[in-house]
């Protein structure tokens, strides 16, 4: 056992009393700060953005880029469909060549033109053009109009939500409906925010009901709503200032909102819960009840006192447990996606305020509160355990069946990962109901080309391959085309454009962009070696090499959390097997959580009840940003659960006794925390957009499955079984976690010995009569190495 408390801890001990002390200046500081902090976003912040979701060194950037610099030219981003609604007029007459068709398709032509932003425009009805041919339906019924839009990626989607909106109308004669890469971009965007919007306003009282419900009382339950509204702005300003130097992407702030309120009201909830475990200790406390007798109630002495103890011991084990959900999402910016970077660090932002604002304004939060902390009734301050002390007795009992039982369980849920196909959402992100995908399934279905999936293949270096002689370099490029026109599942190559010593060319191919057909084209045109260099770029391309950077980064990513985890948590817990433990749980959490996602998503099923079409993919990013949130999420919760295990071991030396109490004041904790996130996460799922439909899925079924199969049944049934073992370290990581270590305790047990008979009933019920946790309390049989 420890002889006494560690340095680190002494330092966090004097922090905890002082600021206990000077808890209404500490608050009115981070107030003040606050509305510094937002001022300043105010008046020097930036504007969020869409995009960013390809890596901006992969060869399908580098060929946007040299498109832009060489040719003035930005890939299709709208694309304007003319549905001819009215009489075909002469038998030998498209309807598309019809004059009224022809008026229409040149007033969308006229108006796309005029627009400054608009980079090129063609249409059905430019027969002088290569591109004529493949913008009319073979039934002569449909007609394409096809523009490129100036800017990046947030600049283009806004302009093309409001062309889109200018555009769309129906005549007697003809119909205009408008879709397109950068139509779809708005549309997502726009949707994305009001559906977060709509979701977090209902989640919001649910969860201030479900807090009442939990604390017993109104002005408790406001405590962690109060601090995690801080998070959220402190979070969102930060963030707003980040724009005006970075990119930042708009889903930022969405991540910045759940993340931020589900962290703060756990943390929230375990100081508290420790608080007053803390408070039902101080003499003068009603026993039954835990509130203060008449003569104590307004003596502040014993809520200072205990208040410092929960923020020495608990506020510890939140700023560890935040620091590695940091480290966990910080692992989303080794990914060479803006996308994925400006998530980082909204994750870290919001993990990172909702640490320092628990423990810097509950305090104060609390001393407002004052004596309605300790709720009325016959239930202590200090909880009995409920349900989960029963629960883990049957752990104790049964935990190589128990643990079988739910390894098995992950492993079947798990296996659909094999099948897992990375991929990207086109128009079908969106519901059947959206004008863009309405737009875009009449393409489809009428149209041989996918204008708005062209290859743009750069050619450089001409010059010197041809050796400087422009007739062979224009033969070369000649014989070029003819083998790209050769190539399956091509529909048409432009002719070439020629600048400087760079050309570009168009590949239009007759397949779905996001299709496996499309990706084996890409093969094909990037193998093809002609006598100059060559850049291949478009929406396939920006596809693959998405895919295959992210692929690329997975096992850095894996090894450095893996790898900082069990670091941080043998300095934690002065322990090897239990990290390990942790990380196992972790992964076999999350494989089963990867399976439910792949089974759903990719495969179809539910999607009717979910309302979503399913593509047979899902996009490269979400699984990641999936994996990286939710593992720190677990995280979170072992370090909630580990740490109190950790702290009654070191008294009593009983490993099972030990898990019984650890599960008696962490269970309830961890498993209503876990209800209120999933609760927040669970509104993505009413997005309409899919792609923020399979997040919520994946971070609600994540965060639910830890709380209530890992931490419930699978990490105890773990620890019974490694019993003392659990706690062997050799003695440098007995020095660390003597040092380091947050499994200290705070004040003695309390005169009340209801909560102890509890643990030891459980105990006694889950272990011979050897090994009574009295007997092993005064006679421990730990190992050399335990702490």
């Amino acid at each position: 056992m420890p002889s006494g408390p560690s340095s680190t801890f002494s330092a966090f001990s004097d922090f905890s009393e002082r600021l206990v002390a000077a808890r209404g200046r500490v608050l009115l500081c981070v107030l003040l700060g606050l509305a510094v902090l937002t001022g300043l976003r105010v008046v020097a912040g930036g504007a969020l953005a869409e995009g960013g979701v390809s890596p901006p060194d992969s060869e399908s950037a580098r060929a946007a880029d040299l498109l832009t610099d060489h040719f003035d030219h930005t890939p299709t981003g709208l694309v304007a469909v003319i549905a001819a609604t009215g009489a075909p007029g002469p038998e030998a007459m498209r309807p598309v060549d019809a004059p009224a068709l022809v008026a229409e398709g040149s007033l969308v032509r006229d108006l796309l033109a005029a627009e400054p932003a608009v980079a090129s425009v063609v249409s059905c009805w430019d027969s002088a053009s290569s591109a004529g041919g493949t913008l009319c339906s073979a039934d002569g019924r449909h007609a394409l109009v096809v523009a490129s839009l100036r800017g990046d990626d947030g600049e283009r989607a806004s302009l093309a939500g409001d062309l889109a909106e200018r555009l769309r109308r129906s005549t007697p004669a003809a119909t205009v409906s408008v879709t397109g890469p950068d139509v779809v971009a708005a549309e997502v965007g726009d949707r994305t925010a009001t559906d977060l919007l709509r979701a977090e306003l209902v989640a919001l009282p649910l969860i201030m009901v479900l807090l009442v419900l939990f604390l017993r009382g109104v002005r408790v339950a406001l405590v962690p709503v109060a601090v995690g509204m801080l998070t959220v702005l402190g979070g969102i300003a930060l963030m707003g200032l980040l724009a005006g130097v970075i990119q930042v992407t708009t889903f930022s702030t969405n991540i910045v909102v759940g993340l931020g309120l589900g962290l703060s009201i756990d943390y929230v909830l375990l100081l508290i819960a420790r608080y007053r475990e803390e408070l039902a200790k101080t003499p003068g406390r009603d026993a039954a009840t835990g509130r203060a007798t008449a003569a104590d109630r307004n003596t502040a002495a014993d809520r200072d006192a205990a208040m410092a103890t929960a923020v020495r011991v608990s506020g510890r084990t939140i700023m560890f447990s935040a620091a590695t959900v940091a480290v966990s999402l910080l692992a989303l910016a080794m990914f060479p996606v803006p996308f994925l970077r400006t998530m980082a660090v909204a994750g870290v932002i919001a993990t990172v305020l909702a640490a320092l604002f628990t423990v810097l304004v509950v305090p104060a939060a609390v001393a407002l509160v004052g004596d309605r902390m300790i709720p009325r009734g016959r239930r202590a301050a200090t909880d009995t355990g409920g349900f989960w002390v029963p629960l883990a007795g049957a752990v104790m009992r049964r935990p190589v069946v128990v643990a079988m039982l739910v390894v098995g369980v992950l492993l079947v849920l798990a296996l659909p990962v094999g099948q897992l196909t990375l991929g990207v959402y086109d128009d079908r992100n969106l519901p059947t109901s959206s004008a863009s995908r309405q737009a875009a399934e009449v393409i489809r279905q009428e149209f041989d080309g996918r204008e708005s999936g062209a290859f743009d293949v750069v050619a450089t270096g001409l010059g010197a391959a041809a050796g400087g002689a422009g007739a062979s370099s224009a033969a070369s490029l000649d014989a070029f085309a003819a083998e790209l026109a050769a190539l399956p599942d091509v529909a048409r190559v432009t002719a070439p454009r020629v600048v400087g010593d760079a050309a570009y060319l168009s590949v239009v191919p007759t397949v779905d962009p996001n299709s496996a057909r499309a990706e084996a084209l890409l093969d094909d045109v990037r193998d093809l070696r002609p006598p100059f260099l060559t850049l291949v770029g478009g929406p396939t391309a920006a596809q693959v090499d998405t895919t295959d950077a992210l692929l690329s980064r997975l096992p850095l990513v894996g090894g450095f959390i893996a790898t900082v985890t069990l670091l941080a948590l043998v300095a934690m817990l002065g322990s090897v097997l239990v990290p390990l433990q942790a990380l196992l749980l972790n992964v076999l959490g999350l494989g089963a959580t990867f399976g439910v996602l792949v089974w759903v998503f990719q495969d179809g099923n539910l999607s009717g009840l979910l309302g979503f079409t399913a593509v047979g993919s899902v996009p490269a990013a979400m699984p990641v940003l999936v994996f990286c949130v939710a593992f720190g999420v677990s995280m979170d919760y072992t370090v909630f659960l580990l740490a109190r295990v950790r702290e009654d071991y070191d008294r009593t030396g009983d490993p099972a006794a030990a898990i019984v109490s650890g599960m008696r004041h962490t269970g309830r904790i961890v498993t209503f925390a876990a209800l209120l996130l999933a609760t927040v996460f669970a509104g993505f799922i009413t997005s309409s957009v899919t792609s923020i439909k399979l997040l919520g899925t994946g971070l609600a079924l994540a965060v639910l499955l830890d709380a209530c199969v890992l931490r419930a049944l699978l990490a105890p049934a773990l620890l019974r079984i490694t019993g003392h073992a659990s706690w062997w370290a050799p003695a440098p990581v007995r020095r660390l976690g003597a040092r380091f270590g947050l499994s200290e305790q705070g004040t003695p047990p309390a005169h009340d010995a209801r909560p102890q008979a509890a643990v030891a009933a459980a105990t006694v019920a889950a272990q011979p009569p050897t090994a009574h946790p009295q007997a092993a309390a005064a006679h421990p049989q730990r190992p050399a190495g335990g702490r």
